[in-house]
């Protein structure tokens, strides 16, 4: 397993003087994120998607699950309805609307850019069970009266409750109308696409807004649901069509607005083609959780998650302490400071900190020192004890996870499974100390070590005033 080490420091200043303070500052840390491996994503016809990159988290997939996030958008053919901006395929010499529609009524309007009274710039309906379709253009315009389109499907009802898709597209020479994948009328038709385009468009609706008022137009409103509405500047092959009804991916180019109305709940339905057409439903048109398998981005999670090769670990800084009681230059006394540091891994084998200072003795002011705490026993002091005649600065560790020398029986160090407030201390050293050893991960909440600071002058020793600066490194690895 490769290993990653990150150093992190702090500062340890003393000021011993009559009336004197201590303090540690820490420097700034960042956290070591590993970005390498991936969860693998099929497609549900089988084809390969991209990779989804694990950073900082760990995630648990189940073989074989599937992940759907679809819903479409449902219309009471009431008086609720989407409002849209145009899709800016005014002038245009080709366009392609799509839309995926159910609904058991006669008439609606599904999608429809208004334009005046008199005229409209697109327009996919039903009118009479039947799909109808036009692409106003410089040559002829789209009308307001449903009898007015220049494609329809004829041939069968499309009002039986069941999931329909509908194309029309428009190569500057003929208009064409595909249901369900297959072509079902075409029209010689001439000229770019020409209609108002200061004026927007309705989902769920045909009709005009004149002076802030709506005129919804005949049968017009919409009874069913829709989804996965879109609008091209460019005409689809048959091809195209094809894979769009069989849910494949197509050519995003020319893509002007689409709306899978994957939301959920709210009032905003979102332009996911990157243009900001988003619309706002009026009157509440509701999400449904119905949705055509064609117009839904399912994924299935087939690879399941295998470890990482490097493993993520991070450990924060602590902020500054300030160390207390002062300790008097003359009298001596005792400071007590703690810092905390977040260690955090996924690594399954655990991790380890380790400690050193940068010089010996560690807390130094000038050519003043505090001598290096030097337990009395092998391994750790249950008890701090100095002479009278000395000053020194040491510490200790607290935690579960702290190596055996700072573990007790309540009575010694080395010993035992405790670990006692404010026992077992020992001095710095300019070689990394082992302090800290966890055998398993602890992502994603890392676990603190906790590492407490004493500095003492003894009463019968005269301590030089000054201000006294330890620089301590502490370490975590991966084990």
């Amino acid at each position: 397993m490769k290993k990653f080490r990150k150093f992190f420091s702090i500062f340890f200043i003393g000021v011993l003087v009559l009336a004197p303070f201590s303090s540690i500052e820490s420097m700034e840390s960042e956290n070591y994120v590993i970005e390498k491996d991936s969860i693998n994503f099929a497609g549900t016809d089988g084809s390969e998607s991209e990779n989804y990159i694990l950073s900082d988290s760990v995630g648990e997939i189940a073989t074989g699950e599937t992940e759907q996030k679809c819903s479409s958008l449902s219309f009471d053919g009431s008086n609720d309805y989407a409002s849209v901006p145009q899709a800016l395929i005014n002038g245009k010499s080709a366009a392609t609307l799509s839309l995926w529609f159910k609904t058991t009524d006669s008439d609606g309007g599904m999608i429809d850019q208004y334009s005046m009274s008199s005229s409209y710039g697109y327009t996919v309906n039903i009118d009479g069970g039947k799909v109808k379709s036009c692409i106003s253009t410089t040559s002829r315009a789209c009308y307001t009266t449903f009898s007015s389109y220049d494609v329809s499907y004829d041939d069968v009802s499309a009002n039986d409750g069941l999931w329909h898709n509908a194309i029309t597209t428009y190569d500057g020479s003929f208009l064409k109308l595909y249901v369900d994948g297959i072509e079902r009328d075409s029209v010689e038709k001439l000229g770019n696409v020409s209609y108002f385009s200061v004026y927007g468009s309705f989902l769920g609706l045909q009709g005009f807004i004149q002076d802030s008022i709506l005129y919804p137009q005949g049968d017009a409103r919409f009874n069913g649901s829709i989804d996965d509405a879109r609008v091209y500047e460019r005409a689809f092959s048959e091809a195209e069509v094809q894979d769009l009804y069989n849910g494949n991916d197509v050519d995003s180019t020319g893509l002007k607005a689409r709306w899978n109305f994957n939301e959920g709940s709210g009032t905003t339905i979102y332009d996911s083609s990157g243009n900001g057409k988003n619309g706002t439903l009026i009157n509440g048109p509701v999400f449904s959780d119905s949705y055509p398998e064609g117009a839904c981005e399912a994924y299935l999670m087939n690879a399941g998650y295998r470890e990482m090769d490097e493993n993520y670990i991070a450990i924060s800084s602590p902020s500054d302490i300030v160390m207390s009681p002062a300790i008097g230059g003359i009298s001596g006394g005792i400071g007590n400071g703690t810092a905390t540091w977040t260690v955090t891994t996924d690594n399954s084998a655990g991790y380890q900190v380790s400690i050193k200072s940068s010089a010996a003795p560690a807390l130094q002011s000038g050519s003043y020192v505090f001598a290096d705490y030097t337990p009395a026993v092998v391994g750790a002091d249950f008890s701090w004890l100095i002479d009278s005649s000395d000053s020194e600065f040491g510490y200790t560790v607290e935690g579960a996870d702290a190596v055996n020398k700072f573990l007790d029986n309540g009575s010694a160090c080395g010993t035992g499974s405790g670990n006692t407030e404010d026992r077992c201390w020992v001095g710095l050293s300019t070689a990394d100390e082992s302090i800290i050893n966890s055998s398993s991960p602890n992502h994603p909440l890392g676990s603190d070590a906790i590492i407490k600071f004493q500095a003492e002058s003894g009463s019968g020793h005269l301590q030089e005033e000054g201000t006294y600066t330890a620089t301590i490194v502490v370490t975590a690895v991966a084990l």
